[in-house]
């Protein structure tokens, strides 16, 4: 589990929880500017306390879910989450992007880490 709060005690930061650890290694084990990137998207939701920020940084799934867009020299990466609780999101996939298109098999794999995540609260 991550958290991530800026030094402002004002407010509530934002948590960021990975569904496990392989999703957790796949996005960490990313290349270091890739990691660096969704560094940066996480803080910039927990600034502007909004998880959904928009393209070129989010864009919504459907379903609930949402991607973190990450693109750097080293290649185009997606992170799949979902608005968990008040102040919480939950990575539910890592992946390298290979094409256009988010892959169904990719989409199905986040859909049912919801389903198993919404059944255990």
């Amino acid at each position: 589990m991550i958290i991530l709060c800026l030094k402002n005690h004002k407010r509530i930061c934002l948590e960021v929880i990975f569904f496990n650890e392989n999703v957790e290694k796949a996005t960490m084990n990313l290349n270091p500017d890739l990691v660096a990137k969704f560094f940066e998207i996480i803080e910039l939701m927990d600034k502007t306390n909004s998880f959904n920020l928009g393209m070129p940084y989010t864009k919504s799934l459907n379903n609930g879910l949402f991607e973190i867009r990450l693109k750097a020299k080293s290649g185009i990466t997606r992170s799949v989450f979902c608005y968990f609780e008040k102040n919480s999101i939950v990575i539910l996939h890592t992946f390298v992007k290979k094409s256009q298109k988010t892959p169904l098999k990719d989409i199905n794999i986040c859909i049912q880490r919801k389903k198993e995540l919404l059944n255990e609260k």
